[in-house]
């Protein structure tokens, strides 16, 4: 377990060896073993790819992709009402009044998509979104746009290889197969968080933080505070306690 802090936000990479804070706006990278910090700079939204390299960043008019090793930025677009990067960190996907641009980050390519919706979620190599339509959540293969219903919700996560999407929503939490569209209940509640497996399911519920199998249903409790992320490999996660953030180990 360590412990860093204040801060308003955490978004753990992958592994869980690097972590994107937030503290009035202001982002950097935190890298759990060594204790150092890259900053990345103000913005108003913010997202970290699962191998830790890239951070996406938006504010009022304008979208950036951030290499955090290198400081090297990439134009993505202007306005959007909202964004997503996939885990390698190569595919954005931004959306404007319902629609949405692919955006390659590397060469700046971008390709509209014949997709409406109001969020998305992308899988760790971009080729799988998860689009909101405003209720109910559709599982659509990227480029070609071909689409497979789910459930509803407001909220969705994504495993790795797109096979696994937690989906909440309603006072439900619901483990859906995105091949099949087949979902299943998780009998848990609350603030939650996927793995890149899809095998584990972080959750805060009544300000208590657990541990689920997604296949026996078995929980771990970790500790008392704010869920606020889980790494992408299920074995470390990021709890706020008392102003300060605390990772457990898996």
């Amino acid at each position: 377990e360590r412990m860093i802090g204040p801060t308003r936000s955490v978004t753990l990479s992958r592994h869980g060896r690097a972590a994107l804070l937030s503290s009035n706006g202001f982002y950097e990278v935190y890298d759990i073993a060594t204790g150092s910090r890259r900053s990345v700079g103000f913005a108003q939204y913010a997202g970290l790819s699962g191998d830790g390299r890239t951070a996406l960043l938006g504010n009022a008019n304008s979208f950036s992709a951030v290499d955090v090793v290198t400081g090297r930025t990439s134009h993505l677009g202007a306005f959007a009402d909202s964004a997503a990067i996939s885990g390698d960190g190569r595919t954005a996907l931004l959306g404007e009044r319902g629609t949405f641009e692919l955006i390659d980050v590397q060469t700046g390519q971008t390709t509209p998509l014949l997709l409406q919706g109001v969020s998305a979620v992308l899988s760790h190599d971009g080729r799988l979104a998860l689009i909101n339509d405003g209720g109910s959540y559709q599982a659509v293969e990227l480029p070609m746009g071909m689409e497979r219903p789910l459930t509803r919700g407001s909220n969705a996560q994504l495993s790795a290889d797109g096979r696994t999407a937690l989906i909440s929503g309603g006072g439900r939490l619901e483990i859906c197969d995105t091949l099949s569209s087949f979902c299943r209940p998780l009998f848990a509640n609350g603030d939650a968080r996927l793995s890149d497996d899809g095998r584990v399911v972080a959750v805060e519920e009544h300000d208590a933080v657990s541990a689920y199998d997604t296949a026996t249903g078995a929980s771990q409790h970790l500790g008392w505070g704010r869920l606020m992320s889980l790494s992408a490999d299920g074995h470390r996660v990021a709890v706020l306690a008392n102003g300060w953030i605390e990772f457990h180990d898996l």
